[in-house]
């Protein structure tokens, strides 16, 4: 029996990939990783199976990838990204996992290479390559849950403020349906090295005409600068320290780096992407 253990698991991602592994093998050989026992409880409650571990701490991931066939390693937070992820990356070597997913950043040596926020993510599959485990690396695009901070204001005032250009595009794709992607690559038995995973892409004006057809509201996109963003999230009830941080996000917006420019989504899933405003359906609901 293939053994397979997710990391992140209490995050939506994780919860999504080990939901759909579920329906395709037995819970006995799915494990989550969490960061104590007592944060487990979630996915005891479920048949899944719990392994402590700190990315941190290699000694604990050690442990924790014991009888582990498959590895889902899902980003952790920026801050020492690089030096938690080889910290997996050994401990799985160790234990003698046989493949990996990471999850990466869409177009992460294309459209991206000049973007900050994908040099972790560089570093991972670099290191990925360098340990002589299979792995592939799923280059997620932008999660539509990523813009709920700027929709629920749209709700509010009728106007969907950005800061990018008007002819600047998103890859925007759901976090269910990268989750899919994840858990059928980790079912796979030889997928590609790397994969990525954009949908399809659109402007503000078209996320706001989606998200009118959606609510049944009126939406319109409405061009401003970054001060404007950050207006619009603190009104919005966003914390105000983290608004300026967000709002930033819409210069790599208008440097491209989110836009796609192959994408293996829907060959990867075998259906269709799942359609913008029903995403934005289940989002809001």
């Amino acid at each position: 029996m293939t053994t397979y253990l997710v990391t992140g698991a209490n995050g939506g991602y994780g919860k999504a990939v080990i939901d759909y592994l579920a329906t395709a093998v037995s819970k006995d050989s799915i494990f989550g990783l969490v960061r104590s026992e007592e944060k487990g409880k979630a996915l005891r409650e479920k048949g899944i199976g719990v392994r402590v571990g700190d990315y941190s701490d290699k000694d604990s991931l050690l442990a924790a990838l014991q009888g582990i066939d498959k590895l889902l390693l899902v980003s952790g937070v920026p801050g020492n990204r690089q030096a938690e992820h080889q910290n997996v990356i050994d401990a799985a070597k160790e234990a003698g996992v046989s493949f990996i997913a990471y999850t990466s950043l869409a177009g992460a040596d294309t459209v991206a290479k000049d973007f900050p926020l994908g040099d972790d993510h560089r570093y991972t599959e670099q290191a990925l390559k360098e340990s002589g485990i299979a792995f592939t690396s799923l280059r997620n695009n932008w999660y539509l849950e990523n813009e709920l901070p700027l929709l629920g204001p749209a709700l509010a005032s009728g106007k969907l403020v950005y800061g990018a250009n008007e002819d600047n595009k998103v890859a925007w794709v759901s976090r269910d349906d990268l989750a899919e992607a994840g858990a059928k690559v980790l079912l796979a038995d030889s997928p590609k090295e790397i994969i990525e995973l954009s949908g399809a892409s659109l402007t503000y004006a078209d996320l706001a005409q989606a998200l009118s057809q959606a609510t049944e509201k009126a939406i319109k996109a409405e061009k401003g600068s970054n001060d404007d963003v950050v207006a619009a999230l603190v009104e919005g009830g966003f914390p105000a320290e983290a608004a300026p941080g967000f709002a930033s996000l819409q210069d790599a917006i208008a440097a491209n780096f989110l836009d796609a420019q192959v994408s293996d989504l829907e060959e990867v899933l075998g259906r269709p992407q799942t359609p913008i405003v029903a995403s934005l359906k289940v989002l809001l609901a």
